[in-house]
């Protein structure tokens, strides 16, 4: 009835991003929204549900989550031709969504590393494709 997966053959890194988007999954979404508009909220469902139908942390799933990371690090804004720069214009500091948003980034940044040393260590094993498709 339920799939079970032993402790040693768990993916750490995905079980560690499935807590993430389970437990703040819509403040994510939420803050991809105000930084990034629909597409940045789209972003945030379509690595969700990518998370939640994997078998394994992924190398298209760690480009999703970096991409998400960027968005909300602000690392475009500033660049008056991004959506980003003008949606951020319109925050103001002392909003409550501006602190959730710094530490949803800290939280992503967090998995982030998981991500890549995960996705490094499965590289340096030799994984089989099925496992770090892209």
């Amino acid at each position: 009835m339920f799939d079970y997966t032993p402790p040693e053959n768990r993916d750490k890194a995905l079980d560690v991003a499935r807590c993430l988007f389970f437990d703040h999954g819509h403040e994510l979404a939420e803050a991809a929204a105000l930084l990034g508009g629909a597409c940045g909220e789209a972003k945030v469902v379509a690595c969700a549900l990518q998370i939640e139908n994997a078998s394994g942390m992924t190398y298209r799933i760690g480009r999703e989550l970096h991409s998400l990371h960027r968005l909300l690090s602000l690392a475009d804004v500033g660049d008056p031709e991004r959506l980003e720069t003008e949606l951020f214009a319109a925050l103001s500091p002392a909003e409550p969504e501006v602190e959730m948003i710094c530490l949803l980034t800290d939280r992503l940044t967090e998995l982030l590393e998981e991500v890549d040393l995960a996705l490094a260590r499965r590289a340096k094993e030799g994984a089989t494709p099925a496992t770090t498709a892209a």
